[in-house]
Protein backbone atom coordinates (compact mmCIF):
# COMPACT_ATOMS: atom_id res chain seq x y z
CA UNK A 1 0.00 0.00 0.00
CA UNK A 2 1.30 3.55 -1.09
CA UNK A 3 1.01 6.31 0.55
CA UNK A 4 1.92 8.51 -2.47
CA UNK A 5 -0.95 7.47 -4.76
CA UNK A 6 -4.17 6.85 -2.18
CA UNK A 7 -6.09 7.05 -5.04
CA UNK A 8 -5.08 4.17 -6.78
CA UNK A 9 -5.60 1.57 -3.78
CA UNK A 10 -9.37 3.44 -4.06
CA UNK A 11 -10.46 0.67 -5.73
CA UNK A 12 -8.66 -2.32 -3.40
CA UNK A 13 -11.36 -3.76 -0.69
CA UNK A 14 -8.35 -4.63 1.81
CA UNK A 15 -8.85 -1.74 4.38
CA UNK A 16 -6.10 -1.62 6.67
CA UNK A 17 -6.91 -2.55 10.01
CA UNK A 18 -6.90 0.41 12.64
CA UNK A 19 -3.70 0.30 14.84
CA UNK A 20 -4.42 0.64 18.79
CA UNK A 21 -1.17 0.23 19.90
CA UNK A 22 -0.88 -3.92 19.41
CA UNK A 23 0.79 -5.91 17.11
CA UNK A 24 2.64 -2.54 16.36
CA UNK A 25 4.92 -4.82 13.80
CA UNK A 26 2.65 -6.14 11.96
CA UNK A 27 0.92 -2.82 10.96
CA UNK A 28 4.93 -1.24 10.40
CA UNK A 29 4.92 -3.49 7.44
CA UNK A 30 1.76 -0.81 6.02
CA UNK A 31 4.06 2.19 5.82
CA UNK A 32 6.00 3.02 2.73
CA UNK A 33 9.40 4.64 1.51
CA UNK A 34 8.26 8.57 3.40
CA UNK A 35 9.79 7.40 6.80
CA UNK A 36 12.79 6.32 5.55
CA UNK A 37 13.61 8.57 2.64
CA UNK A 38 15.72 11.76 3.75
CA UNK A 39 14.02 15.42 3.37
CA UNK A 40 14.97 17.06 0.25
CA UNK A 41 14.21 20.52 1.69
CA UNK A 42 17.65 19.70 3.68
CA UNK A 43 19.50 18.87 0.56
CA UNK A 44 22.04 21.80 -0.39
CA UNK A 45 21.59 22.54 -3.82
CA UNK A 46 24.03 25.68 -4.10
CA UNK A 47 26.45 23.14 -6.54
CA UNK A 48 23.47 21.62 -8.39
CA UNK A 49 22.93 22.81 -12.25
CA UNK A 50 20.45 24.11 -13.46
CA UNK A 51 18.92 20.45 -14.43
CA UNK A 52 19.85 18.76 -11.25
CA UNK A 53 17.64 21.61 -8.91
CA UNK A 54 15.10 21.58 -11.31
CA UNK A 55 14.85 17.86 -10.72
CA UNK A 56 15.28 18.18 -7.56
CA UNK A 57 12.51 20.53 -6.83
CA UNK A 58 10.11 18.03 -8.89
CA UNK A 59 11.43 15.22 -5.78
CA UNK A 60 10.77 17.74 -3.21
CA UNK A 61 7.16 18.57 -4.27
CA UNK A 62 6.24 14.81 -4.92
CA UNK A 63 8.49 13.94 -1.07
CA UNK A 64 6.26 17.06 0.47
CA UNK A 65 2.88 15.81 -0.81
CA UNK A 66 3.95 11.98 -0.05
CA UNK A 67 4.62 13.03 3.56
CA UNK A 68 1.13 15.19 3.94
CA UNK A 69 -0.50 11.79 2.61
CA UNK A 70 1.67 9.24 4.51
CA UNK A 71 0.53 11.41 7.89
CA UNK A 72 -2.96 11.22 6.90
CA UNK A 73 -2.50 7.62 5.90
CA UNK A 74 -0.56 6.93 9.65
CA UNK A 75 -3.89 9.27 11.31
CA UNK A 76 -6.54 7.50 9.71
CA UNK A 77 -5.19 4.15 10.34
CA UNK A 78 -5.18 4.93 14.27
CA UNK A 79 -7.57 4.34 16.89
CA UNK A 80 -9.30 7.39 17.98
CA UNK A 81 -7.55 7.61 21.43
CA UNK A 82 -4.05 7.66 19.38
CA UNK A 83 -5.65 9.97 16.40
CA UNK A 84 -6.87 12.38 19.22
CA UNK A 85 -3.52 12.33 20.53
CA UNK A 86 -0.70 12.33 17.38
CA UNK A 87 -2.89 14.37 15.33
CA UNK A 88 -2.51 17.62 17.81
CA UNK A 89 1.09 16.27 18.85
CA UNK A 90 3.28 15.72 15.84
CA UNK A 91 2.92 17.72 12.66
CA UNK A 92 5.02 15.35 10.26
CA UNK A 93 4.32 11.69 9.75
CA UNK A 94 8.68 10.89 10.39
CA UNK A 95 8.14 12.67 14.14
CA UNK A 96 4.96 10.85 14.41
CA UNK A 97 5.72 7.54 13.57
CA UNK A 98 8.99 7.51 15.45
CA UNK A 99 6.68 8.08 18.45
CA UNK A 100 5.17 5.38 17.74
CA UNK A 101 7.50 3.12 16.91
CA UNK A 102 9.51 4.07 20.42
CA UNK A 103 6.13 3.57 22.72
CA UNK A 104 5.38 0.12 20.85
CA UNK A 105 8.82 -1.04 21.01
CA UNK A 106 9.13 -0.22 24.57
CA UNK A 107 5.44 -1.93 24.99
CA UNK A 108 7.00 -4.98 23.41
CA UNK A 109 10.41 -5.06 25.45
CA UNK A 110 7.84 -5.08 28.48
CA UNK A 111 5.91 -8.10 27.00
CA UNK A 112 9.13 -10.28 26.63
CA UNK A 113 10.31 -9.41 30.26
CA UNK A 114 7.38 -10.46 31.48
CA UNK A 115 6.89 -13.66 29.56
CA UNK A 116 10.45 -14.41 30.52
CA UNK A 117 10.57 -13.78 34.22
CA UNK A 118 6.89 -15.83 33.94
CA UNK A 119 9.50 -18.78 32.46
CA UNK A 120 11.98 -18.13 35.20
CA UNK A 121 9.60 -18.08 37.69
CA UNK A 122 7.35 -21.71 37.00
CA UNK A 123 7.46 -23.89 39.44
CA UNK A 124 6.25 -27.42 39.52
CA UNK A 125 3.40 -28.27 42.37
CA UNK A 126 2.81 -31.64 43.39
CA UNK A 127 -0.58 -31.74 43.76
CA UNK A 128 -1.27 -30.42 40.38
CA UNK A 129 -0.76 -33.29 37.59
CA UNK A 130 2.25 -33.78 35.23
CA UNK A 131 0.28 -33.20 32.24
CA UNK A 132 -1.53 -30.08 33.13
CA UNK A 133 2.20 -28.22 34.26
CA UNK A 134 3.87 -29.56 31.29
CA UNK A 135 1.21 -27.97 29.22
CA UNK A 136 1.23 -24.63 31.34
CA UNK A 137 5.16 -24.44 30.59
CA UNK A 138 4.60 -25.16 27.13
CA UNK A 139 2.30 -22.70 27.04
CA UNK A 140 4.79 -20.17 28.47
CA UNK A 141 7.16 -21.38 26.37
CA UNK A 142 5.33 -20.28 22.46
CA UNK A 143 4.63 -17.04 24.96
CA UNK A 144 8.43 -16.54 24.42
CA UNK A 145 8.75 -17.54 21.48
CA UNK A 146 5.68 -15.54 20.03
CA UNK A 147 7.82 -12.78 21.29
Amino acid sequence: MSCATPAANSNDLNKPFRFGGQNFKRWASKVVWILTAKNPKKVDTKNMSEEELAEHEKYAAKWENDEEDCRNYLLNCASDELYDYYSHTYNSAKKMWKALQQKCDTKETEKKKYACSHFFNYKMSENVSVVAQTHDLQMIVHEIISE
